[in-house]
């Protein structure tokens, strides 16, 4: 017969022990094979909701019991509150991956020793805080990293992973493998084992965009989305660096601007051709963009989170596509995750250019390709930004005009 818990255990899993540390109760969980201990924090309801979690997959529990203990989440407020209270040893995931978010990831670089763009800063952002709402925020930063829970660390990883599409599973896995691999350099665990998953194999569905669709989605959008069309096949821009170009940018014959996603810096000559679509962007509507619309909801709250009552935002460039795409009927018998987007046009561009006798060099400088050369002077002790421009022609003939 099997010895009866204490009093101050008897409603504590198997392998869950309360320890009683400066007056404050903290929960380390044992693996009954290893004898290895790891810490839970000092918030009991959490701490038990990890520690069946543990039992589970150490067990092989039956699969209904699995999938009710996956399904149990706590909220990121309480994940958070644990984690701020408990020491460094115990530190929880949810709690590294906020020190990661705001301390570390803002002095990442990229490949090119340039800080990342406010895009992917918002990119990574969005995925940390999936993170630390996920069921693997409750888990410790040194149950991720174990060498003797390693096994049971990447079946917590793959389940996490499995629910996202081939290519965001790969991109919230090179994520995870870059906060485990900086907190094994901060001291936190000792093991990345994100690293030990298996990259997905990934294929490309989503199809491309014919001309002929170009054109009939063309033919029934607004003029202020024809002057979209025409300036992203003009120019090969993303639908972040159409939106947000000004005619204040436009200098000595040039239309210039810095690429969002990549920090590069390009100066696109105005021939007759960008010149015609520029032209036709200046109409009775004023307004500081390029590309712009007389919007039919004018509410204040929605108004006043543009930047301008007539700007265009990213959300509202691919959607205006994706409706028209979709009325006129095109690709109605594919998945709407494998039909022509609006970053196609990109694609189809390029090629119209290559179609057109453009050597490739001059294509891909058009595509922003190249590498962006910055640097910074300061003058009477103020800090300014001189941008060197990547000068590149364009001079497609559209095909719609």
């Amino acid at each position: 017969m099997a010895r009866p818990r204490s009093k101050g255990r008897k409603d504590l899993p198997d392998n869950l022990h309360p320890v009683l540390k400066s007056r404050v109760i903290y929960y380390s969980y044992r693996n009954p094979n290893t004898g290895e201990r790891t810490g839970f924090g000092t918030n009991k309801p959490l701490a038990v909701k990890a520690a069946k979690r543990m039992n589970a997959l150490l067990y092989s529990a039956d699969e209904q019991v699995m999938q009710l203990v996956n399904m149990a989440q706590q909220p990121v407020e309480l994940r958070q509150s644990a984690a701020q209270s408990i020491t460094q040893a115990d530190t929880l995931f949810t709690g590294y991956l906020e020190h990661f978010k705001t301390q570390t990831l803002p002095r990442r670089r990229n490949k090119k020793g340039l800080p990342l763009s406010p895009a992917t800063l918002r990119d990574y952002t969005n995925q940390i805080e999936h993170l630390q709402a996920s069921s693997l925020g409750a888990m410790s930063i040194g149950f991720m990293g174990s060498y003797t829970h390693s096994r049971e660390a990447r079946k917590l990883i793959n389940q996490y992973l499995e629910q996202f599409p081939d290519t965001s599973s790969n991109r919230r896995r090179g994520l995870l493998i870059q906060i485990l691999k900086q907190a094994i350099g901060d001291g936190e665990c000792d093991r990345n084992n994100a690293d030990d998953t298996i990259k997905k194999t990934e294929e490309v569905k989503r199809q491309r965009l014919p001309l002929e669709t170009f054109q009939q989605i063309y033919q029934e959008a607004a003029p202020w989305y024809k002057n979209l069309l025409d300036l992203a096949l003009q120019t090969l821009q993303r639908r972040e660096d159409l939106v947000v170009m000004e005619f204040s940018q436009i200098e000595n014959n040039q239309l210039r601007f810095v690429q969002i996603k990549t920090g590069q810096a390009i100066a696109i000559n105005i021939g007759d051709e960008l010149g015609a679509v520029i032209k036709r962007c200046h109409d009775q509507l004023a307004s500081p963009y390029l590309i712009h619309y007389r919007p039919m909801n004018t509410r204040r709250a929605k108004i006043s989170a543009k930047n301008h009552w007539t700007s265009v935002s990213v959300d509202k460039a691919t959607k205006e596509f994706s409706r028209l795409r979709d009325e006129l009927g095109l690709f109605k018998h594919l998945p709407p995750r494998e039909r022509p987007s609006f970053h196609e046009i990109r694609s189809l561009g390029a090629e119209l250019y290559r179609k057109a006798g453009w050597a490739e060099e001059a294509i891909q400088q058009l595509l922003g390709h190249t590498n962006a050369k910055m640097t910074q002077v300061y003058l009477d002790r103020h800090q300014k930004d001189t941008v060197e421009y990547n000068v590149v022609a364009s001079g497609l003939v559209l095909p719609c005009s």
